[in-house]
């Protein structure tokens, strides 16, 4: 599973109904898709909508997408999961 071009369009468009809350949960650590040429497309759609963004503010170097939740502006991000394999921050047995 990951964040590709639609999904991350519609994390970008719905981060302000998130505004005051302070903690979140995702079900697994999610990586970011995006190739170079959709990256580009990604930040200029962003950048149309008001949200200014760059590569190096929402890529990390392990491919996951904690980064871009942040710099989107949602509330600090825990990852759920049923295994340690992806170091989430809540693990489920």
């Amino acid at each position: 599973m990951g964040i590709s071009m639609i999904p991350g369009l519609f994390l970008a468009r719905n981060a302000a109904h998130l505004t005051g809350t302070e903690r979140a949960i995702i079900l697994g650590r999610q990586k970011l898709h995006l190739s170079e040429r959709r990256m580009q497309r990604f930040l200029k759609v962003t950048g149309r909508r008001g949200v200014s963004l760059t590569e190096e503010e929402i890529t990390q170097a392990d491919g996951f997408s904690e980064k871009l939740f942040t710099r989107l502006g949602y509330p600090k991000m825990e990852a759920m999961d049923f295994t340690a394999k992806k170091a989430p921050s809540i693990s489920m047995i």
